[in-house]
């Protein structure tokens, strides 16, 4: 048994269980797939599928046990590699999650801090939602995330509380001029611009709205935050964002929503992560900017 084998099971099995699905996004033949699978099988001594009368394969219940395993054999191989790249280069690639709103916020800085203290890493954020980047955490994918939450969340990994902010009505319209706060239900007519989802901030609100029994007015999800602000000062549109956005947008304004609790930023890592010096720097650099904001 070979690696190569484990890869092309893996392969079939996310393709439907179709042969064919798997040689064509592996650019192999169907002949060189069938072949591997019987050698795992003889290898393995359990049979991982059953071949139907029209040709097509069911994967046994033994199959889909050693599917689940495979995928953590080969998860752990790539971490393993990356592992050896690492130190056979003497650097280290920092892969970063972070929400694109708190991209926005954070990124510039974080970059910043990495010239300023001359640290000898390649920072590679990936812009995913809080619930994502939690979940790429838990699953080793990534060493570090920035993520929104409510108080006193429990995470499930290592977490520091960087700083508390609030979520408010980002808009340009004249007409709230002057508004001091909105209700939900007058929340509730504005057309929103909300996250997609999963997201933090589009779950929390959902909720909010469901306990009032309203129907918000939301007339397009995006993850683009450029875009988003763009709608907004130019198809009097609005959203909820973080106040920290909106205030870097002079011709914006931001009210603030009655009735809703303030979001926690949390950073959260990978305790398996910190192996490496250079991760322990990073680590202590960022918790030590971060306190500063």
């Amino acid at each position: 048994m070979n690696l190569i084998h484990l890869n092309y099971f893996k392969a079939v099995c996310e393709n439907d269980n179709n042969v064919s699905k798997a040689a064509k996004k592996l650019y192999v033949s169907q002949s060189t797939i069938s072949a591997s699978l019987k050698k795992l099988e003889d290898t393995l001594g359990i049979q991982l599928y059953e071949r139907t009368n029209n040709n097509t394969l069911e994967i046994t219940n033994e199959g889909k046990a050693i599917f689940l395993k495979t995928i953590q054999v080969l998860e752990q191989y790539d971490e393993l590699l990356r592992t050896v790249s690492d130190l056979k280069h003497g650097e280290k690639h920092i892969r970063f999650g972070l929400p694109p709103m708190l991209s926005a916020m954070y990124l510039p800085m974080m970059y910043e801090m990495i010239v300023e203290k001359n640290l000898e890493i390649l920072l590679s954020v990936s812009e995913e939602l809080s619930p994502l980047c939690l979940k790429s955490i838990k699953n080793k994918n990534i060493d570090f995330a920035l993520i929104a939450g409510l108080e006193n969340e429990k995470f499930g990994v290592p977490f520091l509380k960087i700083c508390e902010t609030s979520l408010q009505l980002c808009t340009k319209s004249s007409d709230l001029n002057g508004c001091a706060a909105l209700t939900m239900e007058e929340l509730s007519d504005h057309p929103l611009i909300m996250l997609k989802q999963p997201s933090f901030i589009t779950s929390y609100f959902n909720d909010l709205f469901a306990e009032k029994k309203l129907k918000p007015n939301i007339v397009l999800e995006t993850n683009h935050l450029t875009s988003a602000i763009y709608l907004i000062k130019e198809r009097k549109l609005n959203s909820i964002l973080f106040k920290e956005i909106i205030e870097k947008e002079p011709e914006l304004l931001g009210i603030p929503i009655q009735g809703i609790e303030k979001v926690s930023i949390y950073l959260v890592w990978n305790e398996e992560s910190l192996y490496f010096d250079k991760l322990l720097d990073f680590k202590n650099n960022l918790i030590n900017l971060l306190s500063k904001e």
